[in-house]
């Protein structure tokens, strides 16, 4: 989309380069896409502060500097370095929000037309409202596969993944197991400190599962203390360890909540996939059995379902 707006600007504005560049958090503009001659390079950067795209951005209108060589900013003296006269920039701006700025370079200096202005303007604001848009869109995403309370994966996402990786599994032979947990007597700490603390415990329980997990896997909430992980390229022999990691993570210290300090534990329950399996929900439900074996056994501990057997995954107390 970006490269298209450029190619565009720089067609009917009859320049000799378009550019387009964002702000980021720490108050510099980057060039991200461009079209035509040689100019400011993709991913280069400059301070907003004193730059003609800072004041553009803060100004929110479209500026022409009719001669470079008197501009003084740093954009400015690269580009008349380059053989750049002059200059036109339109703020990409909608809806009260400014994602960056879409710039035209010119190497003559002649007195521009207002209306290729004002087209510039206007295709600035259509960028911006498409940005905006997607942006939008992937916020709404986010909401729709996220737990509202812990910010970890829902079920919704989980199905979905787990779809892809089984498939995977089947045509690529690649890897992966699933782990089922549970935080043991949850209830308890609703009845006796209410629910307010139970959601702080929720949350510092997620953040320990993800200090021990790899960004490829996916930790997920299925409902109030129930959680699973999908761990994307591990290996059945490998799964032990993902447990063992999970519950150290549980065990390393009292949960801080407040003024109060919490022993929470978990219960665990691995599997891998078969050639039996007839689908996902076949290892799903081995990793439930054994995690139901792990609280039988008297909970805070972890079982391996493998080979037609449910057995206990050896772990060091902390």
């Amino acid at each position: 989309m970006l490269n298209t707006y450029a190619r565009w600007c720089y067609r009917i504005l009859s320049g000799q380069r378009c550019a387009i560049a964002f702000k980021n958090d720490d108050d510099e503009i980057i060039f991200h896409s461009s079209h035509g001659e040689k100019g400011t390079a993709q991913g280069e950067r400059f301070p907003l502060a004193g730059s003609a795209a800072g004041y553009v951005i803060d100004q929110r209108q479209t500026v022409y500097v009719p001669d470079l060589s008197k501009a003084g900013t740093k954009g400015c003296v690269m580009l008349h370095n380059l053989g750049y006269r002059s200059l036109a920039m339109s703020p990409l701006a909608t809806h009260g929000k400014c994602f960056g700025v879409i710039t035209v370079g010119y190497r003559d200096r002649p007195d521009r037309n207002s209306d290729e202005f004002q087209i510039l303007e206007v295709m600035g604001q259509c960028l911006a409202q498409q940005l905006l848009i997607s942006e939008q869109i992937a916020e709404l995403s986010e909401q729709a596969t996220s737990d509202a309370l812990t910010g970890v994966r829902n079920r919704h996402f989980l199905d979905t993944a787990a779809k892809e990786v089984w498939t995977d599994w089947r045509e690529n032979n690649t890897a992966f197991g699933f782990v089922s947990l549970d935080i043991d007597h949850f209830k308890e700490v609703n009845d006796k400190h209410g629910h307010l603390i139970g959601d702080q415990v929720l949350k510092v329980f997620t953040q320990r599962l993800n200090s021990r997990l790899r960004q490829s896997d996916i930790l997920t909430r299925l409902g109030g203390e129930e959680f699973a992980v999908l761990a994307r390229g591990t290996r059945m022999t490998d799964l032990p360890d993902v447990g063992r990691r999970l519950i150290k993570a549980i065990r390393s210290a009292p949960f801080k909540i407040g003024n109060q300090r919490f022993d929470v534990t978990a219960s665990f329950g691995v599997a891998g996939p078969t050639e039996s399996d007839a689908s996902i929900k076949d290892v799903f439900k081995r990793a439930d059995d054994a995690l139901y074996a792990a609280k039988r056994a008297g909970r805070n501990r972890i079982f391996h379902a493998a080979n037609g057997t449910l057995s206990e995954i050896e772990t060091d107390l902390v």
